[in-house]
């Protein structure tokens, strides 16, 4: 059964990355090309992800309106999805901005926001091994569920990396 968040959340996602690019690619005023193209979907997988990561604090949470709406296992279910297309396109943020200044001989300058980003990512890949390798090793629910409060630390050195870097927010 797919879940009515789920198309709604997909379409946001879907309108978040392919309006810019339909936008600006079709108009004449702002010509684009693959290295402009590839910049923006760097910048847009960027915003759509950290949408989505940030939803997954309330889709989760144990509010009595969300438990009367869907079940909590529903929701997980639901969860375990938007996390993976969060991954994909936190993962793809970097992967093609780095393509970007590699093309266009930008230099890539290691300073406190771009670590935060980075440190953000590492964080998060850390929770998401967690998980997998929880199940394989048979961590015990507590302690996996210790690990994912650094998904705080995680949106805040995003938001910081954004806020700092980016030029949406």
């Amino acid at each position: 059964m797919v879940h009515a968040p789920l198309i709604s959340l997909i379409f946001v996602v879907t309108a978040s990355l392919g309006g810019p690019v339909l936008i600006l690619g079709g108009s004449t005023q702002f010509p684009m090309t693959l290295p402009d193209l590839v910049y923006l979907l760097g910048k847009y997988f960027a915003l759509a992800s950290f949408l989505i990561l940030t939803f997954q604090y309330v889709w989760t949470a144990k509010f009595k309106f969300l438990e009367k709406l869907r079940s909590y296992d529903s929701r997980v279910a639901v969860h375990r999805t938007l996390g993976t297309l969060g991954i994909l396109g936190v993962t793809l943020h970097p992967i093609l901005i780095l393509v970007f200044y590699a093309t266009q001989g930008v230099p890539l300058i290691i300073d406190l926001p771009m670590a935060a980003g980075f440190s953000g990512l590492v964080i998060l890949l850390f929770i998401i091994g967690s998980t997998f390798l929880g199940r394989i090793w048979n961590i015990r629910y507590e302690t996996w569920k210790r690990l994912h409060w650094l998904t705080f630390p995680v949106l805040t050195l995003a938001f910081y990396h954004s806020i700092q870097l980016g030029s949406d927010i």
